[in-house]
């Protein structure tokens, strides 16, 4: 039993973990896409495709 446990709780960590991993990605997509906002209008267009890229992967996720 105790063994299981430990098992479980270390399937837990590595699910945070990957989460968080997917979490201060997007955080830098959304940076780069604020910043892309910022520098001018040609990269407004790229900033879109990262933000779409973005959703795509939220929702796979």
């Amino acid at each position: 039993a105790a063994v299981s446990t430990v098992v479980v709780t270390v399937a837990d960590a590595a699910v945070i973990v990957a989460d968080a991993a997917v979490i201060v990605a997007d955080v830098a997509v959304i940076a780069a896409v604020v910043v892309a906002t910022a520098t001018s209008s040609q990269s407004v267009k790229q900033g879109q495709c990262g933000s779409s890229h973005y959703f795509q992967r939220g929702a796979r996720r």
